[in-house]
């Protein structure tokens, strides 16, 4: 974004899918944390010093240390002015 050097990507944990299988345009993190709460799964998910949280349905298990592949749907995620705190986009 022009004119903006800080920025805050935002996505709620239900709008990243998660997958075991590399997908095209996906990003690779690592599950640091799987929390499984009945009717789904929550993961803590890292990648240098990215941390972020997906929800998955509960037959989606995996061990900590484990890696995945995330993506989002572009039309449910913001960005943020991280000084502001201003929502860009």
């Amino acid at each position: 974004v022009k004119g903006r050097s800080d920025l805050v990507f935002g996505v709620r944990p239900q709008d990243v899918k998660v997958s075991r299988e590399e997908v095209p345009g996906a990003l690779e993190f690592t599950v640091y944390v799987s929390e499984p709460l009945g009717d789904r799964v929550v993961l803590t998910l890292v990648k240098e010093d990215v941390m972020l949280k997906a929800l998955a349905s509960p037959d989606f298990r995996v061990e900590m240390g484990e890696e995945v592949w995330i993506s989002f749907d572009f039309r449910k995620v913001h960005l943020f002015d991280a000084k502001t705190e201003q929502l860009i986009v």
